[in-house]
């Protein structure tokens, strides 16, 4: 599909070109759009064995499950075969050359969402969140730039919002934050290694019962001459220190100004509330881990007059 000056490339050819940075995908297998297709299709469900995932594949073809183009927990040799037909009935000219991806039908309770954006300013960057309903109800993304270590990653992981999420739930397993942060250092190491890439999108990442993790479907999206290209002249790593300063600060400093003229022995100036507010909230962490300045000017009254 070729949007905005951009070309998405297909399910499956976004899933092989991530399978060699290491991030692990559910069994399929893929057949092309033949005079046998249907028949390859039910040898393919057999092979993998049942229940499988039938689905429409191609280049032109980005949301597969609004145009009904996914069938889910297929049971037999015959559905597989009226799903092929089913769905290769519904391709239009528009869709160009497709095909078929017979997989493995994985299910968990627990999902996650992950990817990776080249943005023209400030460069690149990895993204984790909560997948299915939850990423619509609770918006719980945290980014981190590229380069992404496997350290980064799993720090990573700990700054979304909702980390019961990775804990045992339900007779299931805790998640493998290990897992998660090989495919986050996966996601890092692709767009790092290829500057056609655009954005990475695997959506979902299933949380099997063991706590074990599986890739379900993949997006890649590649630049073409129109995108406005980033300025590669600028050093990506020091970036990166930049933007780590920004989310793990050695220090934080508040400053404020006042038109009122309130004794100075009093606590009461914004300045002074800010900081009794951070010493009260997190004493312990910056005891430890942060040294805490605040500057306050001379007791005079500031108005935009005398600035």
């Amino acid at each position: 599909m070729n949007t905005s000056g951009q070309t998405t490339l297909s399910e499956a050819r976004s899933k092989q070109f991530l399978s060699r940075f290491g991030v692990k995908f559910a069994k399929e297998i893929e057949v092309m759009r033949e005079s046998d297709s249907i028949t390859n299709a039910v040898k393919a469900a057999e092979q993998i064995g049942f229940p499988v995932v039938v689905k429409l594949c191609g280049d032109l073809i980005a949301h597969k499950t609004e145009r009904g183009l996914v069938r889910l927990a297929v049971k037999t040799s015959t559905d597989v075969a009226l799903a092929a037909q089913e769905l290769l009935a519904k391709t239009s000219p528009q869709d160009g050359e497709v095909s078929l991806i017979v997989a493995s039908m994985e299910s968990g309770k627990r999902e996650f969402i992950a990817g990776v954006i080249r943005d023209p300013q400030f460069g690149l960057f990895v993204m984790i969140g909560l997948g299915g309903i939850y990423a619509e109800i609770l918006g719980d993304v945290a980014f981190a730039p590229v380069p992404l270590t496997h350290a980064g990653a799993l720090d990573l992981q700990r700054r979304l919002k909702q980390q019961a999420i990775f804990q045992e739930f339900r007779g299931e397993k805790a998640v493998s934050r290990e897992q998660i942060a090989d495919v986050l250092v996966a996601l890092s190491n692709a767009i790092e290694n290829d500057d056609s890439i655009a954005s990475i999108d695997i959506n979902p990442i299933l949380v099997r019962s063991d706590g074990s993790i599986v890739a379900v479907d993949a997006l890649v999206v590649t630049k073409t001459k129109g995108m406005l290209p980033i300025d590669e002249t600028r050093d990506t790593n020091s970036a990166s220190q930049y933007f780590d300063a920004l989310f793990n600060p050695r220090a934080v400093v508040v400053v404020g100004a006042s038109t009122a003229t309130i004794d100075p022995s009093v606590r009461t100036r914004i300045g002074f509330i800010s900081i009794d507010a951070i010493e009260s909230s997190f004493s312990t962490a910056f005891d430890s881990a942060t040294n805490t300045s605040a500057i306050c000017s001379r007791d005079t009254a500031f108005s935009p007059r005398n600035s």
